[in-house]
């Protein structure tokens, strides 16, 4: 027995019968995008939680930030810029920390670990190839 159901397309304010596939029109739904106090309205206005999202995506987060962000700007037009701004601020503080690690570590914990694995010649013909020496 296959079973009928209703598939809800509350963006569209119409919804989709299976068998059919023909859309029906919703009585009273409006067909623009529900706006409220939901969480992504809560975060386009909360400057440190995108700087901190940004911040940990640069080298942290698996995920990337493009996938909250774009949706975040076409859904909140009018902190568009504003929510741009400050998850790039985000991203060059995080990649300035995360640079600044990785030279203050390179001599003390990468070199050496390189030349327990004897890959540092390898490493250094990378180095002078990039340098252009």
């Amino acid at each position: 027995m296959r079973r009928n159901f209703v598939a809800w397309m509350p963006f569209a304010g119409m919804v989709l019968h299976q068998q059919s596939q023909r859309p029906v029109e919703i009585e009273g739904a409006d067909n623009a995008a529900p706006r409220g106090d939901g969480w992504t309205a809560r975060l386009s206005g909360n400057k440190r939680g995108l700087a901190a999202l940004s911040f940990a995506e640069s080298k942290v987060v698996p995920i990337p930030l493009e996938t909250i962000v774009v949706p975040l700007m076409v859904g909140h037009p009018r902190r568009a810029l504003r929510i741009a701004l400050v998850v790039w601020m985000g991203c060059l503080v995080g990649a300035a920390l995360f640079y600044g690690v990785g030279l203050l570590l390179a001599d003390p914990v990468v070199h050496p670990v390189l030349n327990a694995v004897d890959l540092d010649d390898d490493f250094q013909k990378i180095s002078d190839d990039l340098s252009g020496e």
